[in-house]
């Protein structure tokens, strides 16, 4: 389902106001895995997806005098997208044979959960043959991600041959002894199965600034046009909060995060009218784009320390369970 509206509104001669606002919504049952056919499955290992969008655009435009303009713009946004399970956990894998249970990357409840706030202004001039733009572009982005893999569990049965590995299950699905001190339940921790990798979701806040842009127009002459133009780029970050110290390399890579300050970038451009009908337009530009926010988040959350995994394999004793996990908070 989709949405749109849109406000015009000339508040005075010299100022004219608009706005727009997108709401969608989009659901997707067993999109998760998402190829036409699947062998040794079921639907219960997919998802469904679930994508909200909310964006509410603002626009004013201003006539200061006759030969300047000033334009300002406002966006807030969001895009929520969650993936949901078909079935309860754990999941279940019987090599060769069958997997069954909620999919062990499900459920993401925030993949991402990104709000948005971006405000940009531009002031423009004119002097005779010359125009002189003038502006800046703040953009606020605050990213939640909770995507908890293996967050409720993982059984995977691998025995040699297809009987034995069905053997293993029906034990395990049957509580059944059978004296080789691997006796235990899929609903707890099994010895005979394992149970990987139980990690925690955290967020993620990135602001990205533009602090100044420029650009000049100078017609040289009734059949050639210049402009000339630079922008600086400079996105800030938090530092990560807990970074892996076990060695000097990994505190070295998971305890700052570089913000590159040098992000000039020149605008060169040209145009000539050749003859009434052909216009010869040429340019360059040097462009900085931001950095993918999951590249933050591996650095400041899947460290090893910040987010940590888990993992209990099998192996016969005289304890029919695995040992205790504790979970950081």
């Amino acid at each position: 389902m989709s949405l749109f509206g849109r406000l015009d509104y000339q508040a005075t001669s010299r100022n004219h106001v608009s706005a727009a606002f997108d709401f969608m919504n989009y659901r997707a049952p067993n999109a998760y895995s998402g190829n036409p056919s699947y062998s040794n499955s079921s639907i219960e290992t997919n998802g469904r997806y679930n994508i909200h969008d909310r964006i509410f655009v603002a626009n004013w435009d201003s006539t200061i005098s006759s030969s300047a303009v000033n334009n300002l713009r406002f966006q807030w946004g969001r895009d929520l997208e969650v993936a949901g399970s078909n079935a309860a956990a754990p999941y279940v894998s019987i090599s060769g044979l069958m997997t069954y249970g909620e999919n062990y990357a499900l459920p993401r409840t925030a993949e991402p959960d990104e709000h948005r706030i971006q405000i940009s202004d531009v002031f423009s001039k004119v002097f005779g043959r010359h125009t002189f733009k003038a502006g800046f572009d703040v953009n606020i982005i605050h990213e939640v991600m909770i995507n908890l893999y293996n967050g409720t569990g993982q059984y995977s049965y691998s025995n040699g041959s297809a009987q034995a590995t069905f053997n293993a299950w029906v034990e395990d699905a049957y509580g059944i002894n059978v004296g080789d001190g691997l006796t235990a339940s899929i609903t707890a921790p099994s010895r005979r199965s394992t149970t990987p990798s139980h990690t925690s979701a955290r967020t993620i806040s990135i602001t990205t600034t533009t602090p100044a842009l420029s650009k000049t127009s100078w017609k040289a002459s009734s059949k050639l046009t210049l402009n000339l133009g630079l922008r600086y780029d400079v996105s800030t970050i938090t530092q990560p909060p807990q970074p892996n110290t076990l060695t000097p390399l990994t505190t070295l890579y998971t305890s700052t995060i570089n913000i590159p300050k040098d992000q000039f970038a020149p605008r060169l451009g040209a145009a000539w009218q050749i003859t009434p009908k052909t216009v010869l337009r040429i340019g360059y530009g040097l462009f900085f784009a931001k950095t993918t926010n999951s590249t933050y988040y591996a650095t400041r959350v899947e460290n090893g320390v910040y987010q940590q995994t888990f993992t209990c394999s099998p192996v016969a004793s005289n304890s029919n369970y695995c040992p205790a996990l504790a979970f950081p908070t």
